[in-house]
Formats: structure tokens, sequence, C-alpha cells
């Protein structure tokens, strides 16, 4: 019988490598030590009402908020269901075409599919905060033939905060994104572990299988405690 680890080593230094990388180079210093762990509930969302497009609205100025981008004028534009009678949004292939980011000095626009918005609240929020996470890569630039920056960026938003939302809203819909759910726990347990944050708080939100995730994720995460120490007293010192 032998010791099963959420994700491999090499992953998992990875993501301990990339909290001070993507911290120091996107500027997040005091978004990471302000960052509050989002939880799905009214406390960091206000209530959905309004048009479609209209709630997109009122959930992107939350996201932006809890992002530490409510100063950037970003513009957020709703696609059309179908471009010459081709769905914009296809089950499968979601991760690919959820969202897109577009950068310009002026106003930035961010797109969405409207299917993207239906299939699932969490997994919508989740993709506002990655195409958000964009906005933080492109201001301080990067190599965009570096194939890892779409990596990068899906962590972005689990390092100011929303490294809950992101798995529920992916195992919502089966999957979405770039980073696997279980890479996901890890970092959120990560997380967690140099902010100190209670691990109970957000069991009540998980099901069966991320609640084993996240059990795996701290078992894994014991053999790395000098790691989480060293970035405990870097990031938040």
């Amino acid at each position: 019988m032998f010791n099963r680890t959420l994700v491999s080593d090499d992953i998992a230094e990875w993501i301990l490598d990339q909290f001070p990388d993507r911290i120091e180079s996107c500027g997040l210093t005091e978004a990471f030590k302000n960052a509050r762990l989002v939880l799905p509930t009214e406390k960091y969302f206000r209530p959905i009402t309004g048009t479609d497009h209209q709630a997109a609205l009122s959930l992107f100025e939350d996201v932006k908020l809890l992002m530490g981008l409510e100063h950037r004028n970003i513009h957020l534009h709703r696609l059309y269901d179908t471009t010459e009678g081709v769905e914009t949004i296809q089950y499968g292939v979601l991760s690919e075409i959820a969202g897109t980011y577009m950068y310009d000095k002026v106003q930035p626009v961010i797109s969405y599919a409207p299917a993207t918005q239906r299939l699932s609240t969490l997994n919508f929020i989740a993709t506002l905060a990655h195409e958000l996470a964009h906005d933080w890569m492109y201001n301080v630039g990067f190599d965009e033939e570096d194939m890892t920056h779409e990596l990068q960026t899906d962590l972005i938003p689990i390092i100011v905060g929303f490294g809950l939302i992101i798995p529920l809203g992916a195992r919502e819909i089966g999957w979405s994104g770039y980073l696997s759910n279980e890479a996901r726990i890890f970092a959120l347990a990560t997380f967690m572990a140099i902010k100190d944050l209670p691990i109970e708080v957000i069991r009540p939100f998980l099901d069966g299988n991320l609640k084993k995730k996240l059990t795996m994720a701290q078992k894994q995460l014991t053999t790395y405690s000098d790691d989480i120490a060293e970035l405990r007293a870097s990031l938040l010192g």
C-alpha cells in the first residue's frame, strides 16, 4: 500500500514558488495582505437582481472590489448567444471561451459568453476573477510565449482570496479553467496555511469529493511546514 498525495511534488513546489513570484511580479503585496477568504454568501456578493447583464455587472463590481481592482476602468461586454448561427459556448470547451480579456491602456475589455452566467453563478464569478487576473498580468508585463502564463493567471484569484469559489464553480459544471481542481485545492490550502486560517470555515461549503481533496492537501502540506513559515514571514511580515 502506498501513500497518495493530492498533487505531485513538482506541482506542489511550483505552487509554493508561485505565491511569492506572482505577488512580487504582479504587485500584489497589499492585495495579498488584505485578502479575505471569499465565501459564497451575501456577505461578499450582493443579491442578484435585474436583467442578465445587470446581474453580471453587479457581480463584476463585487469581484473587482474583492480583488482590489475597483479603481480600474474595465468594460464588461456581453457576447451574443450565437454568432452566425453558431453557439458562442459549448459544453466541453467552456474553459476556452467562457470569457476573454483584451488589454487596452485606456479601458481593457472583458467579454463573457451568456451561457457561462446561466450554467453556474459560482463558475461565472470564477470566470470573471480569472479574466480580471489578466489585468494584473498585463499591467506589469509578462512573456506571452511562456506556456504557463494561463496557469499563473488561474492562480492569481486564489492568491487574492477566491480559492474556495473557483473549485466550487468548476465542480458545478464538471470542470473549467486551466489548473486542475487538485492543484486549486492545494493552492487554497496553501493560502489558508500562510494566512493561518482555520480550515473548518470552508468545510460546510465542500462536497465529499472536495473535502477528500482538502484533507489530502492538508496532509501533504505538513511536509512543507518550513516553506509555509518562511512564506508567512516574508509575505505578511
